[in-house]
C-alpha cells in the first residue's frame, strides 16, 4: 500500500511473511479496488508462501490486510478464498481483516454465509476453536473499568480494547490439531504500545501417528 504524498515524502507498507522454515515459492494477487470509494484508496493484495515444514511438508500460508470499504472487502475475501483452493494441504489465512465477527466478510470465511453464491468449506477461525466470541466494547457492554473480553485485538492506541479485527483462519488435516491461540499483548496501551493493533499466535499439535512434534 502507498500512502499520500506528505511531509515524510512517500510512504509505503505492505504485508510479509517471515519464517524459520524455507519458503520454497511465493505469490500474490491483487484484491478488489475502487478507486472512487474514499475508504478504498489503497492497492490491497493477498500474499501467499509455501513454507517446507519438518512435520507437515508443505503448509500453505496466507497474509492480507483488506480495505476499510465494506465493499471491497465482500469481494475481497471471495477472491482469497479461490486463491486459497488453488493449493490443496494445510493452510492458514492470517491477517487485519478490518471487519468484526458479525460482517459479511467474516460470516463467509467462517463458511456461515455465501457472497455471490460461494462458500467456504474446511475453513476454521481459530479464535473460535478454543474460546467464545469476546464482546466488543461498545457503549454499555462493559462497566468503565471491567476487564474486556480476552480476544479483542483493536484499538491498543486507547485505553482498552475494542473490538477483534485481526483473524486467523485454518485448514487443517485430521492429524493436526489447534493446540492453543493466544494473543500477543503486552499490555502497553496508548503512545507505549507497538501497534494499534495486537497480534495472534497459534501453536499446532501432531498426532502421534503423525509425529511427536508440535
Amino acid at each position: 500500500m502507498s500512502y499520500p504524498e506528505s511531509i515524510l515524502g512517500r510512504i509505503e507498507e505492505g504485508a510479509a511473511i517471515i519464517s524459520k522454515f524455507p519458503i520454497v515459492s511465493h505469490d500474490y494477487i491483487l484484491l478488489y479496488r475502487n478507486a472512487s470509494d474514499s475508504e478504498d484508496f489503497h492497492q490491497r493484495i493477498c500474499l501467499h508462501a509455501e513454507i517446507e515444514t519438518p512435520y507437515l511438508g508443505v503448509v500453505h500460508v496466507f497474509v492480507t490486510h483488506l480495505s476499510l470499504s465494506e465493499p471491497a472487502r465482500d469481494r475481497s475475501v471471495v477472491q482469497i478464498w479461490e486463491f486459497m483452493q488453488r493449493f490443496s494441504g494445510p493452510a492458514v489465512l492470517m491477517g487485519d481483516l478490518n471487519a468484526e465477527p458479525d460482517s459479511k466478510a467474516i460470516r463467509f470465511l467462517q463458511g456461515v454465509e455465501e457472497i455471490d453464491r460461494v462458500k467456504t468449506e474446511g475453513l476454521q477461525d481459530a479464535w473460535l476453536m478454543k474460546y467464545p466470541e469476546p464482546r466488543a466494547d461498545r457503549d454499555g457492554t462493559y462497566w468503565r473499568n471491567e476487564v474486556r473480553d480476552s480476544g479483542l485485538t483493536f484499538n491498543a492506541l486507547m485505553n482498552h480494547l475494542e473490538k477483534r479485527i485481526d483473524y486467523m483462519f485454518v485448514r487443517l488435516p485430521s492429524d493436526v490439531g489447534l493446540h492453543n491461540i493466544s494473543l500477543l499483548d503486552d499490555g502497553k496501551r496508548g503512545y507505549a504500545a507497538a501497534s494499534d493493533h495486537v497480534g495472534l499466535m497459534g501453536t499446532f499439535t501432531f498426532s502421534q501417528e503423525k509425529d511427536q512434534g508440535s
